[in-house]
């Protein structure tokens, strides 16, 4: 009779561990699918350099669920001889969709790492170009600019050029199955401001005046845009990352709208932008361009982090809320002294947490890929199925024992 009972405990144990384990791939599979989904066609590369986080820690979630499967297959093989085959399926299929994801996350990286190497390089460029615009200001700004120091600058502007040109070749090359080229990169922006920087150089002194000005202004509108991109970059790597906390995320909300005055500026110098020559028309034309999509994404990645903050600030007094009462409970059963009445009344506490449970885990879908509310409602939920086991099998032992 005590086998038997033992028997049934433990398949009841299985049951409920079993349970456990296909809720807990359910979250997975959603998002393995929402993964594949995505990357079967090219994807911006911000949004690529997001996913790659994504599945990094989806392989994360895989090696953990396979590594949970061995330990269930040899708890059966000790406690229910010959059911530990029962997970076999399963373990091949995880070992499956690891594997893919494993190989997607190498390709991903291989091109978001070229795609880095190129923004880098245009980052190194900016500066350089800044800086020869503003020697080639200076130098026409002086009544009689030295011929020597102008050829001088010739020469770098031919250097300057051929980096842009080798920028290029190098971005059209790029590997582009996964990822288009990074949003910052703009090597036809950087040659029209040489351009208009040579056009100084070579402009006669009725025109001189103008050009000093059109110049002046699309420097100071790379450098700031520039700027403001960084800052979104710096705000997108935290919406990407897996382990950022409230205090992260309140500190990249007020970068971010602080940056709005750097749009207000951007604008004033658009403003400032005659279109009535043919390089004037061309500067006014695409900084707009530049500004709108910045100041679009500005708005959306504040609004992408403010949710994020809003649902993170949502789940943690939840989950204390859950744990607090988890506690409560506990302390009920250990004071119940085998009381059935008492054990009851604290299983249906236990189901009565089911609803919380349920709202903390569609809250860690939306604060996705944050881990430490995923793995919080995890263990909650594991918890509380532990607890309803727990309280169950001690009230069939009572009455088993009256």
């Amino acid at each position: 009779r005590d086998a038997l009972l033992q028997k049934l405990q433990n398949l009841g144990q299985w049951d409920d561990s079993r349970k456990n384990i296909d809720n807990s791939l359910l979250l997975i599979d959603a998002e393995l699918a929402a993964v594949f989904d995505k990357n079967r066609h090219q994807q911006p590369f911000a949004v690529a350099k997001e996913d790659l986080v994504k599945i990094s820690n989806l392989e994360e979630q895989l090696n953990s669920a396979i590594a949970e499967v061995d330990k269930q297959k040899e708890w059966l093989k000790e406690k229910l001889p010959g059911r530990e085959n029962d997970l076999d399926a399963l373990h091949d299929e995880l070992q499956w969709k690891r594997d893919n994801v494993h190989q997607l996350h190498d390709e991903l990286a291989k091109e978001v790492d070229e795609g880095d190497r190129l923004a880098a390089t245009y980052n190194h460029l900016l500066p350089e170009v800044t800086h020869l615009e503003q020697q080639i200001v200076l130098l026409k700004s002086q009544a009689d600019a030295d011929p020597a120091a102008i050829a001088q600058l010739k020469c770098k502007v031919n250097e300057v050029e051929e980096k842009i040109n080798a920028l290029a070749a190098a971005t059209n090359e790029k590997t582009s199955k996964l990822t288009a080229v990074p949003e910052a990169i703009d090597s036809d922006g950087l040659k029209q401001r040489v351009k208009n920087a040579v056009e100084l150089l070579d402009e006669q002194e009725q025109n001189i005046a103008a050009k000093l000005e059109l110049v002046t202004l699309s420097s100071e509108f790379a450098t700031q845009i520039s700027e403001l991109n960084e800052v979104l970059k710096q705000a997108n790597e935290v919406d990407a990352d897996p382990n950022i906390d409230q205090h992260t995320l309140t500190g990249s909300l007020d970068r971010l709208k602080a940056a709005a005055d750097v749009v207000k500026s951007l604008n004033d110098i658009h403003d400032k932008i005659d279109p009535t020559t043919p390089s004037g028309e061309e500067l006014k034309g695409s900084s707009m361009e530049a500004l709108s999509k910045a100041d679009e994404e500005l708005k959306n990645t504040t609004a992408a982090l403010q949710d994020k903050l809003d649902h993170l600030n949502e789940f943690a007094p939840l989950a204390e809320e859950v744990a607090a009462q988890i506690a409560q409970i506990r302390k009920c059963v250990e004071e119940s002294d085998s009381d059935v009445a008492s054990l009851e009344a604290a299983l249906a506490a236990v189901n009565a947490l089911d609803s919380k449970v349920a709202e903390l885990k569609n809250l860690t879908g939306v604060l996705t890929p944050l881990r430490a509310p995923s793995e919080a409602a995890a263990d909650i939920e594991k918890t509380v199925n532990e607890l309803k086991t727990t309280i169950d099998h001690t009230i069939n032992e009572v009455n088993e024992a009256k």
